[in-house]
């Protein structure tokens, strides 16, 4: 009989035991001690050892009973139920406590059955709203008994007959993908007829049948499915005080449903403490045109300006600018991170400015990212200024002036201007990477006044000069832990500075000391913040600067800098190209389409850079038979999973004309 569970948003699918289960369940407790133990590669007085991985609980044979317990296996210091059973496998029921009869729950085991996994329930539309979805779900299979996927790597289960999805929308085909004899991956390509919130599906279903397995049993998988899995399409609502669906962002949020577009009118929103619990992707008019402040005056409002959470999905934000968020409190919690942008799932922000936001805190307390904090931060072609985070001693844990993130990508992007009381004066991450950014003017009370870092960091055409902190040997640059490669970059004052955890001593150890190529010694010589063109202000670089021509090129690096302008030859280091060439609108009424779009290397192995085109690029093979809708991801297209030999791509031009180019993979 099958069953389905609903764990955590994962899905799991149960099926009727059989021999050979090597994992335990255990369940009927109240705390973590529930959950999944595994077999592991070693054997304890002669019988298995079995032990939960998200955490140190085990069972084990101590040579005369069966154990459950916390710790070292090897070495118990917290035993909480035994059993007097010498099986060769751990008992099931009449388990008993240690500490005696007792009226607490006592743990109930079971054999882990043959189980599909699904990493996610549904695809969402990608956030350029264009009727398709980038997202993959894994399926994995935990071979419990021996039994595996069948066929080969590269297989599609639903064209081999294996696998039937159902209530596909109009317009997509679904794939499975064989990965490996355990993991498949479920993707949805093409484009939908009708994407609006009414077009949502509900019930798209999974059902497997016997071929997709090979194994000592597999009947038990007959009819295995998945259904109620969904696929949610964005809607776009406008934002605006005249003729638009909603005067106000806060409105907005309460009337849409999540993964809906808020677009903003080109006008200034004044709200703070903007609370925002769906996914939702916003775009404004260009960061010179839509502005959203906690108040008209910097220093003078009672809040942040954005708060997102309780959403698992990543958050996108384009083309506006999000300043005067003011922050006071005792340290902790909502009262002094992240006064401009709170956010506790991944943010991705493109061309936006993040400015004159502030944390200041009225003890010795702490706070991190007066600007941004979240959990993991993707900035493309941004400008961050000028946020202050301190408290009245000016030491302490307060982290990360403009930004204090787990994780983060930063490309062409400024930071500029911002303050940090304690360690960060602009950045600070546990792992970083920085691709043709500048981080330059920035304060730290301490060390790292550009960037602090604790962990693995990558800086590729970027510069950090004209930093200042109390640490002067790590004015840029200021790290505790951690590998730090390098390539083509300026670093002017870098050093293993004071540890943000609390010693201030400087640690021992080499600065680079990963993959570290060209470190340019020379001046970036750069001019006075200012409008260079574009939406938001950059560094230009003076004629004689070391930055001019001296970076590296790759497929990760951009070949147009942060305000959108276009290098000629060799891309220059840092966010600001010398000498490029500014965006010029495409004309509808050119003789030769194609030559509107840039796309290199051609042949390649299957990664493509297309410049000139909108996000969805359908897929073709020579004989015009179509593979599917594929996505840019920052102007690259992924077709590595395809054979080689020559294909179409049909592009749309930015003015909506459309043309086909011819593309080889070797």
């Amino acid at each position: 009989m099958i069953k389905r569970h609903f764990v955590s948003a994962v899905f799991f699918f149960a099926f009727s035991f059989f021999l050979q289960a090597t994992n335990y369940i255990v369940s009927g407790l109240d705390y973590s001690m529930n959950g999944l133990y595994k077999q592991q590669s070693v054997l304890l007085n002669g019988k298995p050892v079995y032990v939960k991985t998200a955490a140190r609980y085990y069972i084990a044979f101590n040579g005369t009973q069966w154990l459950i317990g916390y710790g070292d296996y090897n070495f118990p210091y917290q035993i909480s139920f035994v059993n007097a059973s010498t099986a060769d496998t751990p008992p099931l029921t009449q388990w008993t406590s240690i500490y005696g009869p007792s009226t607490m729950p006592m743990p109930v085991l079971a054999i882990e059955p043959p189980t599909l996994t699904y990493s996610r329930s549904k695809f969402v539309e990608h956030y350029t709203n264009n009727a398709g979805t980038n997202d993959t779900i894994q399926i994995a299979y935990n071979k419990v008994a021996g039994d595996e996927f069948s066929g080969i790597d590269g297989d599609n289960f639903i064209s081999a007959g294996k696998v039937q999805v159902l209530n596909v929308p109009a317009g997509m085909t679904a794939s499975i993908i064989r990965r490996s004899d355990s993991t498949l991956l479920f993707s949805i390509k093409g484009n939908a007829l009708n994407h609006l919130n009414a077009d949502d599906v509900n019930d798209l279903t999974v059902r497997f049948k016997p071929e997709a397995f090979v194994g000592n049993d597999t009947m038990h998988m007959i009819g295995a499915y998945q259904k109620n899995m969904q696929v949610d399409f964005r809607e776009v609502f406008t934002v605006g005080s005249t003729g638009a669906d909603y005067a106000t962002i806060k409105e907005a949020e309460v009337g849409v449903t999540s993964y809906d577009i808020l677009e903003l009118a080109a006008e200034t929103f004044t709200e703070s403490n903007i609370n925002i619990s769906k996914s939702l992707v916003i775009i404004g008019q260009g960061a010179d045109k839509t502005i959203v402040q906690a108040h008209e005056q910097k220093n003078m409002a009672t809040g942040r300006v954005f708060n997102f959470y309780y959403s698992p999905d990543t958050t996108y934000i384009k083309g506006i600018t999000v300043r005067h968020g003011y922050l006071t409190g005792n340290g902790g919690g909502n009262f002094t991170n992240g006064a401009g942008i709170e956010c506790n799932t991944p943010l991705e922000m493109y061309s936006c400015q993040i400015s004159d936001n502030t944390c200041h805190i009225p003890s010795d307390a702490s706070g991190v990212g007066a600007g941004i904090r979240a959990n993991a931060v993707k900035l493309f072609d941004c400008l961050v200024s000028n946020n202050h985070l301190s408290n009245v001693t000016e030491f302490g844990q307060v982290w990360g002036g403009a930004i204090f993130t787990g994780s983060m990508y930063l490309v062409n992007t400024t930071v500029c201007g911002n303050y940090s009381s304690d360690v960060g004066g602009g950045l600070y991450a546990f792992n970083a990477t920085l691709i043709n950014c500048t981080v330059s003017g920035n304060t730290s009370n301490a060390s790292g006044g550009g960037i602090h870092v604790e962990g693995n960091t990558t800086i590729i055409n970027s510069i950090m000069s004209g930093n200042t902190a109390v640490n002067q040997d790590a004015a840029d640059l200021g790290r505790s832990t951690g590998t730090l490669n390098v390539s083509n970059s300026i670093i002017k004052k870098a050093a293993m500075a004071k540890s943000a955890y609390g010693s201030s001593s400087t640690l021992s150890g080499p600065v680079f000391n990963g993959t570290v190529t060209n470190i340019i010694t020379g001046d970036p010589m750069l001019e006075a913040l200012a409008n260079n063109g574009g939406p938001t202000y950059t560094f230009a670089l003076s004629a004689g600067s070391a930055a001019i021509d001296n970076s590296a090129s790759g497929s990760l690096t951009p070949d147009r800098d942060q305000r959108g302008y276009t290098a000629i030859g060799q891309r220059d280091v840092g966010a600001f190209e010398y000498g490029a060439t500014a965006p010029v609108a495409t004309s509808v009424n050119s003789s030769n389409p194609a030559s509107l779009v840039r796309i290199y290397p051609n042949p390649s192995k299957g990664i493509f850079k297309i410049e000139g085109a909108k996000d969805n690029i359908l897929v073709s093979n020579v004989a015009g038979g179509a593979i599917g809708g594929r996505m840019l991801e920052n102007e690259l297209l992924d077709l590595s999973d395809l054979q080689k030999g020559m294909y179409l791509l049909t592009v749309t031009l930015n003015e909506n004309t459309t043309t086909v180019i011819k593309v080889v993979i070797e």
